[in-house]
């Protein structure tokens, strides 16, 4: 960016000096828009000489203003500030800078880019001057943002530019005398003089934006440029070149996702957009907020090819003197203005990236703990030439919304690695894996090759502790998550002054903490054993509610246990101001009831800190409330430890048949909930007597507005006499950190006598602590109530390792006004391991607490009002183990198959037979597995009409793949999966054509044939409707084997069919009609066979049978029964000779009609059966072998597999085979 610093001070050190201008001629007068012009850059040479004291005389450049443009009202204007090298007079080839002027009593107010309220300035500048886009080009360069950066210098870039050639440097770590947000820290101008010139890319990737319309010297603009995306870094970095010709990228380079070489032409260096000069700006960057790829934060980053500052330009010159502006960690040890590049552009080496594969895992896999990951890679290079080699094979994975690297990289053609899931931090649920290849010519494999979708399946959290974090006697064991997981580190007796001696659990890293037996842990929240501090002799589980809270620990001593006891300094309201009896001569005095909700005179109310004020900033009614914090800032912050108390009038209590009640609205913020930080206490003093207190509001939700109320009985006591009362709220901070919150508010305080509240009904209180925790076990159903005024109930039970247990409260879905909150807590019974407030937000509002007990022993429930301490009501608490997972498969779509563009409904079946599904959960994921993430649907928590998500496919384009996820979670926790991996969205309809029927036809069953095709998903199944003497349209039955199905209708009547296709992603064609008719049965069966003469003479019987005989001619029979009127369910019998010894084949083939024949063979009784065979189908022939063991009469019935099936074309034949048995012979 440009340094113009340089200039500000060569215009402050040499404008006393110019020359006077001694020029006599008469000039004419300017016009008004030159003039106003002229004012404005003569307001703007003068505020850079009032800079002086911030600009560097050692710096003798020069500065041009240009390009001033004043707004239609005359009120503001801008200008351009072009850095000049004072040795050659031409402008520095770089970025200009930005000032923006404001007239106002008739003077130009000018704000430079390093003036202070710059960039408030350039917001209200006049759009007429200034575009929108255009300040969002400038403001995003001063952005400020917190953005997660790499961790050490960047490296593999080549210069920017042909291998042999030599160009220069304008620009290094002096953007910053600019650009002060640091934003362009480690960004770069090169250029050479006065010429454009061919940009190649200084190392892989991908384009992930590119501009190529702007035309050379348009400066309204940011200009032409391209952006590559390097996934090798972490966090994934883009390389930004700026200033491109217009239409110089080239067009296989404009598309999102098109791979990069190193060495790959991108583009020509030009001046377009804020230029002054032909150059390329060049900076590695990481996004400021969102997806704003075009301007980032600079990275450090260092090229193969420059030999100094390990790979380092740097520059000193008169217009950029570089070092003044290196930081700490910068290495600026040789500054020259020329460096020539190694760069080898594509054509004249091996450009092929490697190629590689995933063996494992598979697609659709589920793994525990860890994940075998094995893959192979090689480096074939182009043809031709000689490959380089593979630098990296590395595996990486997508989880936690970002690719990362997992194990070392890899030089082999064949690499494994066993991946723990665990110590990665890997969340249950899929995880896609990849591989990430690189030659050593820095070839880089586009896409995810080898890519892979699978599921860990395995809680993490729930695992018992291993030994090597279990601390010995005089040990500790310090964790990084709570419940004591996640990373560890032990300690053994001594004096840890930093967190950096903590291990990999670090600084602010702890969040539990297991104590040996024999000693004791001093902890402090600051380095050197300052700051909060506590001393702990016990284990504990969640340090989130002392105070030295999780993510605190700084510093540590471990000593030899001692038996005395160390208060936790400042837990409560010392003396002071806070026990100071009231002065009655100052005291207001008011009469019960009495209310005050503070709109009007609040001066009967007296504070003790300026804290303490009547706010309009916060209000439960209607405008304004009592605040301890500051308006202005919106928070308590004044630097220190600060503390003050708000105190009502004198409150007169008359003689009362009802007790008197206290009740008030309150808001807070601060820096925790729990009653170790910043304290809220009410104070109550009675009869003049000191204040004391009478309650601290802690464990209570922030940012809403909550209700106190608090019986006054048992503090005034006997009614029957006359009282006073007053108030007090206190609150303290106990130190001068974390106090930007919005602090307390008070509104619509109430004192007034009311009957008793009574409580519903719960034969387990007192239960209010710990020590008085409610014994239940697994199966435990108990019913029991939160009473008005503070209440909580603490149960206890005994649980082993690995059980998963289900604790379901009951309470608005019974009716009740109870908002539930619980928490399941340690043994300690204070340390929270788990919470939940909502079984799913906002719609059923009571709690449902899943959780796996990871060692064996006592833990506690504590149940609460979501508004405590108001909150009241009854519930049922149930308590259980599970540990069955549920099942769940996906219905629509399927796997393999595909999703209709526009709104679909995905569907899903899930079961589980202890605790039921809870909720089914479902997410989509495009093809585009590189840059996006799992999207989540609404979730589905109400299973009677299916488990099911809305999904709107219509923004993707036909033959693009989705992927979906579904997960079903029972009442305890368990899941279970199911997904459908790649499925093609596909819009277009299949198409069915059905064959004509014969008509009238000669059988009760109509075959119906169909030719039907799909060329997305392919045909799914077939679905034949029917009517019936034109009536209504019915569905007669469905298909997704055979292209034919056989209806069975009844004689006399006429059919009409159609035929519905369905591919696999849903959408489905209707076939035109087709028609026939059935005839009356008489003219049907008109035919009987000749075993059916008459109903007197048939085969209907065994009795009757036919004799057959092996080796005959066929006999030809059909199915229509002379012994019927309906003619139907006739039966042919057959009986043979058989001989013991041979086997017999009975063949029943249908004459190509709408037989299906059942073959039954029975004993020579005529009742005993034998055997049986039946047809796939109808029209198919039936096979029945038979082995005689004997010489017997056997018998044969032969029937229609649907007995509704009747008419002359109903035929087969029918015929026996022997084959003789021939017995092995066994030598005696």
């Amino acid at each position: 960016m440009l340094i113009f610093l340089a200039a500000i001070v060569w215009l402050s050190a040499n404008a006393a000096s110019l020359p006077p201008d001694n020029s006599t001629s008469a000039t004419p007068p300017p016009d008004a828009e030159t003039q106003i012009i002229n004012e404005v850059e003569d307001a703007i040479q003068a505020a850079i000489r009032q800079d002086r004291g911030a600009s560097i005389a050692f710096f003798a450049g020069g500065v041009t203003i240009q390009n001033t443009q004043v707004s239609e009202s005359g009120e503001w204007a801008v200008s351009y500030l072009i850095p000049t090298d004072p040795q050659t007079g031409e402008p520095v080839p770089t970025e200009p800078g930005l000032t923006v002027a404001q007239q106002t009593r008739g003077e130009w107010d000018v704000w430079l880019p390093t003036s202070e309220g710059w960039s408030d300035m350039l917001t209200e500048t006049p759009e007429d001057i200034l575009s929108f886009d255009q300040k969002a080009m400038w403001l995003t360069q001063y952005n400020e943002a917190a953005v997660n950066v790499p961790s050490a210098t960047l490296r593999g870039y080549l210069l920017p530019w042909d291998d042999g050639i030599t160009r220069y440097l304008s620009t290094s770590v002096c953007h910053d005398s600019y650009i002060t947000s640091g934003n362009a820290h480690y960004a770069y101008d090169f250029y050479t003089s006065k010429t454009m010139w061919d940009i190649l890319a200084i190392k892989g990737g991908t384009v992930q934006i590119a501009r190529w319309s702007v035309p050379n010297g348009d400066d309204t603009d940011m200009g032409n440029y391209i952006v590559i995306r390097d996934i090798t870094t972490s966090p994934v970095t883009y390389h930004l070149y700026m200033h491109l010709a217009q239409d110089s990228i080239p067009p296989e380079l404009r598309l999102n996702g098109a791979p990069v070489v190193q060495g790959q032409f991108l583009g020509i260096a030009d001046d377009t957009g804020a230029s002054t000069g032909h150059h390329l700006h060049l900076q590695v960057q990481v996004p400021l907020y969102g997806e704003n790829y075009y301007w980032g934060r600079s990275v450090d980053f260092a090229f193969n090819d420059v030999d100094i500052n390990q790979g380092h330009p740097r520059i000193n010159a008169s217009y950029c003197h570089d070092p003044l502006y290196c930081k700490a960690g910068d290495i600026c040890d040789t500054f020259r203005s020329s460096y020539t590049s190694q760069n080898i552009r594509i054509g004249t080496e091996d450009n092929t990236p490697p190629e590689g594969d995933l063996r494992n895992p598979l697609t659709g896999e589920t793994y525990a703990a860890t994940l075998p990951l094995e893959a192979w890679a090689r480096d074939l290079g182009d043809p031709g030439k000689n490959p380089v080699g593979i630098e990296s094979a590395r595996f990486i994975a997508y989880y936690n919304g970002a690719w990362r690297e997992v194990g070392p990289a890899f030089t082999s053609e064949n690499f494994n690695y066993e991946w723990d899931w665990c110590a990665a931090g890997v969340p249950e649920g899929p995880v896609s894996v990849a591989l990430r290849l690189r030659d050593f010519r820095g070839n880089q494999t586009p896409g995810l090759p080898g890519l892979r979708h699978v599921t860990k399946h395995y809680d993490c959290n729930a695992q018992p502790i291993p030994n090597t974090c279990r601390p010995t006697s005089s040990q500790v064991a310090l964790f990084s998550e709570i419940n004591f997981q996640g990373v560890c580190q032990t300690l053994g007796l001594g004096d840890y002054a930093s967190g950096s001696l903590f291990g990999p659990v670090g600084n602010d890293g702890t969040y539990s903490i297991l104590v040996g037996s024999g000693v004791q842990a001093e902890l402090f929240t600051d380095n050197n054993f300052t700051g909060r501090t506590e001393t702990i002799r016990a284990n504990d589980a969640n340090l989130g509610e002392n105070p030295t809270a999780s993510g605190t620990l700084s510093s540590l001593k471990v000593s030899t246990r001692t038996t005395g006891f160390t208060a936790n300094p400042q837990t409560e309201p010392g003396s002071g101001l806070v026990n100071r009896n009231p002065s009655p001569s100052t005291v207001n005095t008011v009469n019960a009831p009495y209310f005050d909700d503070f709109e009007s005179d609040s001066s009967s109310w007296t504070t003790t800190n300026i804290l303490w004020n009547v706010s309009e900033a916060q209000a439960n009614s209607p405008t304004h409330s009592w605040r301890y914090g500051f308006d202005a800032t919106n928070n308590y912050n004044d630097g220190t430890a600060n503390s003050g108390s708000l105190t009502s009038p004198l409150i007169n209590l008359p003689v009362s048949a009802s007790p008197y009640v206290l009740e008030f609205r309150y808001r807070y913020q601060t820096e925790s909930r729990y009653a170790h930080w910043d304290q809220r206490w009410v104070q109550i003093s009675v009869d003049g007597g000191q204040f004391l207190n009478a309650y601290q509001l802690s464990s209570d939700p922030m940012s809403g507005w909550m209700k106190a109320r608090i019986e006054l009985l048992p503090m005034l006591g006997d009614m029957g006499f006359e009282h006073t009362l007053q108030v007090r709220f206190n609150f303290r901070t106990l130190d001068s950190r974390n106090n930007n919150f919005e602090g307390w508010f008070i509104d619509n305080f109430q004192v007034q006598a009311e009957p008793i509240t009574a409580c519903p009904t719960d034969n387990n209180e007192v239960n209010d602590a710990p020590a008085q925790a409610t014994a239940i076990t697994y199966g435990s159903t108990l019913h029991a109530a939160i009473c008005p005024d503070w209440d909580v109930d603490y149960y206890k039970f005994n649980g082993s390792a690995g059980d998963q247990i289900l604790v379901d409260i009951d309470a608005k879905s019974q009716g009740s006004e109870l908002d539930g909150y619980l928490f399941l807590l340690d043994s300690d019974g204070t340390s929270e391991l788990a919470e939940s407030d909502d079984e799913v937000a906002y719609e059923l509002q009571d709690p449902l607490l899943g959780y796996v007990l990871t060692r064996d022993g006592q833990y506690h429930l504590k149940m609460q009002a979501w508004d405590f301490p108001s909150g009241t009501g009854e519930y049922t608490l149930t308590l259980i183990t599970e540990s069955q997972n549920p099942s769940i498969h996906l219905t629509y779509p399927q796997e393999n198959g595909g999703l209709r563009r526009g709104l679909v409904t995905l569907t899903a079946e899930a079961s589980d037979p202890t605790s039921g599904i809870h909720a089914v959960r479902f997410w989509f994921h495009t093809d585009d597995w590189l840059s996006s993430d799992w999207v989540e649907l609404p979730v589905d928590i109400d299973g009677t009409d299916g488990w099911s998500a809305p999904l709107d496919t219509s923004g993707f384009a036909e033959g693009d793949t989705l992927s979906v996820y579904v997960r079903a979670f029972d009442g305890a926790g368990n899941w279970a999966y199911a997904a459908a991996w790649q499925v093609v969205i596909d819009s277009k309809a299949p198409t069915i054509s059905l064959s004509p029927l014969t008509n009238p036809s000669n059988s009760t069953a109509l075959q119906l044939k169909w030719q039907a095709s799909d060329v997305g998903t392919g045909v799914d199944y077939v679905v034949v409707e029917s009517k019936v003497n034109n009536g209504a349209w019915e569905t007669a039955g469905e298909e997704a084997v055979f292209r034919d199905y056989w209806f069975v209708g009844a004689p006399g009547n006429s059919y009409a069919f159609r035929a519905t296709v369905y591919d696999r992603a849903g959408n489905s064609a209707t076939s035109t009609t087709v028609n026939s008719s059935i005839p009356v049965i008489n003219t049907l069966c008109s035919a009987p066979d000749a075993w059916d003469a008459s109903a007197a003479d048939n085969d209907n019987d065994y009795q009757n049978a036919t004799l057959i005989a092996a080796g005959f001619e066929p006999q030809e029979h059909n199915f229509c029964n002379p012994a019927a009127d309906d003619r139907l369910r006739d039966v042919d019998w057959l009986k043979f000779m058989a001989e013991g010894g041979k086997k017999y084949v009975f063949v029943a083939n249908p004459a190509g009609s709408s037989a299906g024949v059942v073959i039954r063979l029975y004993a020579a009784n005529g009742t005993t059966l034998l055997a049986e065979s039946s047809p796939p189908r109808f029209g198919q022939p039936t096979t029945l072998s038979w082995e005689s063991a004997l010489n017997a009469t056997l018998y044969v019935k032969l029937e229609h597999v649907n007995g509704s099936v009747a008419g002359n074309g109903v035929s087969y034949r029918v015929s026996l085979a022997d084959e003789i048995v021939y017995l092995p012979l066994i030598n005696r």
